[in-house]
């Protein structure tokens, strides 16, 4: 009963599903991101670039910011007199008209970076030589070296290894030392300060390489570590956009649900089993019948396999299975077409019976040859009367015939698979048409290209399976012909990403009521035919990925169509 869950009578359908199974077992384990990116293109690869670029911006936004509160603190230290007493000791004067320039300058040059004006760098070299100007003014209008504010210097230092690295943060550590030891120096030579500092510049100039070698450390291995993480993610990023490719691409359609929002995304072969142009947003849109499936599914999830009637087109096998996501539960629908599945089981069964038909034609073939051996050995006697003589030659003949039917067999059995190759069809077919006539002497000039494109038309086939479909079919074509001296003609063209190539001939086609049994094993309408010629073409046109049909001729004829996909090496971009 059309669709119906599929019961134990129904064993042979659920062979089809086998098939898939693995399939479907490997997709439900996929990442969330995976499926419901299904079809989408990602944008992030500038997006990924200017991340990597925003942790140093972010950085430089920080030191900023601490040294733009530092200032706030210092003008209100200075105008509300509750600071520290340190503070502007000295020379209040000075040490008030530097903060504020030194507030000013934080406030014009965070206007930059918020608009990226400048380069990272010459943002980053700027403002430490804005430290490198205004700190040693303010050490010095707070009585100099031991007032405490030299470590806001050495925290200067601290972020040009952090921001800036290298060789520029040892020497800006160096301008630091000799800032220290200036201040001493000069506050020694013109007695400005009770006491020297030589002994507190010496050991902060030391503490200032001390702090820009390990700043210039951590700086390196945050460096490493940033390098890695964009790498990591780059590689994250080109296995999602693989994934995506790879579902978006399957032959078997994919459908993500989400129990409350409705269907997230869908494959492009899902898209073609149900002839949508977009996304639906609830199976409603798809189809009431797989509505029903999906609810029947929710409550009674052992029923997972269905079978979905179409409209003038094959069944479609639907399986629906639980994804494994921490956050929230999503489903998927996997789409298998029965005719495809069908196929398969039915080429692994003809290939078991290819066996077995091969070990039989070894059996008979030598009883065979015992009796057209006997046949021919009466023929040789002289006193043998005409009706026995002609019963013999008829013995001999059909033998002759039934070892034809072995030798195809054996053959059938006995093939390898394909060798797929990309050839140019254009260029190959002119090869094919001088190595069949040199083959067959009787049809020579009886065979001939009517037309082919200009361009090259690039397909992949195993060529000397390629020239025996081609031999099959044109002997055929010449032997039915009506007129002896009517020519066979080929026919390439191209359409919808297909090469088709037309066997034509002015025979006398084929009668209606046997064209659907045409390529069936030893189906013949000749008395001298084996019935195998058109039914091993069509299987090595699969061997080769194509497919062999009979179209009827307008004004009489038939025409054989081998259909290859077009080849292209497509690259994809990660």
């Amino acid at each position: 009963m059309p669709g119906q869950v599929l019961g134990s009578h129904k064993v042979h359908r659920l062979m089809v599903c086998q098939s898939s199974l693995s399939i479907s077992h490997h997709m439900s384990t996929l990442s969330q991101a995976d499926l419901l990116n299904i079809g989408t293109h990602s944008e992030s690869g500038d997006q990924s670039t200017a991340n990597g670029l925003s942790h140093s911006w972010q950085a430089l936004r920080i030191f900023v910011f601490y040294r733009f509160a530092l200032a706030l603190f210092l003008v209100w230290s200075v105008y509300s007199g509750k600071g520290p007493s340190m503070i502007a000791s000295y020379d209040r004067i000075l040490f008030s008209i530097c903060v504020m320039f030194y507030a000013v300058m934080l406030v014009f040059s965070s206007v930059s970076i918020l608009k990226y004006q400048f380069e990272f760098r010459t943002l980053a070299f700027f403002h430490l030589a804005l430290d490198l100007f205004c700190l040693p003014i303010l050490i010095y209008s707070s009585g100099g070296i031991g007032s405490g504010l030299e470590a806001l210097l050495l925290m200067s230092v601290a972020a040009s290894g952090l921001l800036i690295g290298g060789l520029y943060s040892i020497g800006f550590a160096a301008l630091c030392s000799l800032v220290f030891l200036s201040e001493a120096v000069i506050a020694d030579f013109y007695n400005i300060f009770q006491r020297t500092h030589y002994a507190e510049a010496s050991v902060l100039g030391i503490c200032s390489f001390t702090v820009a070698m390990i700043a210039h450390s951590l700086g390196r291995r945050a460096e490493s570590s940033e390098r890695l993480a964009k790498e990591r993610g780059k590689d994250i990023e080109r296995l999602l956009k693989l994934n995506a490719y790879i579902i978006q691409n399957l032959q078997s359609g994919v459908m993500i649900i989400d129990p409350v929002k409705g269907i997230q995304s869908v494959n492009q072969s899902a898209l073609k089993f149900f002839n949508l142009d977009k996304t639906p947003g609830v199976l409603d849109d798809i189809s009431e019948q797989l509505k029903q499936f999906y609810q029947n599914w929710l409550k009674h999830s052992d029923q997972d396999t269905f079978e979905l009637e179409r409209v003038d087109q094959p069944p479609v096998l639907s399986r629906f299975i639980q994804l494994d996501t921490d956050d929230k539960p999503y489903h998927m629908v996997w789409f298998e077409d029965y005719s495809v599945e069908s196929k398969r089981i039915q080429q692994a069964k003809l290939v078991s019976l290819g066996h077995l038909s091969a070990s039989i034609a070894h059996e008979v073939r030598n009883p065979l040859n015992v009796i057209s051996h006997a046949s021919q050995l009466l023929e040789e006697k002289q006193d043998l009367d005409e009706s026995t003589r002609q019963l013999s030659q008829l013995i001999i003949r059909h033998s002759v015939r039934v070892n034809r039917i072995i030798e195809n067999i054996l053959k059938l059995a006995q093939r390898k698979p394909a060798n797929l190759i990309a050839v140019d069809i254009n260029t190959w077919i002119l090869e094919f048409i001088n190595d069949f006539q040199d083959d067959f002497h009787q049809y020579k000039q009886r065979i001939k290209v009517i037309a082919k494109p200009d361009n090259q038309l690039i397909l992949r086939a195993d060529l000397s399976q390629l020239k025996q479909i081609l031999n099959n079919l044109c002997t055929n074509a010449l032997k039915h012909s009506v007129n002896p001296e009517e020519c066979v003609e080929l026919e390439i063209h191209c359409q919808d990403a297909e090469i088709h190539i037309d066997i034509l001939d002015r025979g006398a086609g084929i009668a209606e009521q046997h064209r659907d049994k045409l390529f069936e094993p030893f189906f013949t309408t000749s008395e001298t035919g084996t019935g195998l010629g058109l039914y091993i073409s069509r299987e090595l046109a699969e061997l080769n990925q194509a497919s062999l049909v009979y179209l009827p001729r307008s004004g009489g004829g038939s025409c054989f169509r081998l259909t290859f996909a077009m080849h292209s090496q497509q690259v994809i971009s990660l």
